[in-house]
């Protein structure tokens, strides 16, 4: 097989496609998910911070 190569300066996006009603459902799932999971990510990297380096956050003790 032959390869093509690729003129980047010819290649362009198509923009508004429009999506099917089952593709916007899933985008909106993902996003969804991700924002429930996010303040646990969050929060565990916060406690794990404090973990490994508590001198830093004894300023922060009431």
């Amino acid at each position: 097989m032959s390869e093509i190569p690729i003129d980047c300066p010819q290649v362009q996006l198509e923009e508004n496609i429009p999506l099917s009603d089952e593709e916007v459902k899933k985008i909106e799932e993902e996003q969804r998910k991700l924002a429930r999971i996010m303040p646990a990510i969050l929060g565990g990297c916060s406690l794990f911070g404090i973990l490994v380096n508590p001198e830093d956050y004894s300023q922060y003790k009431t």
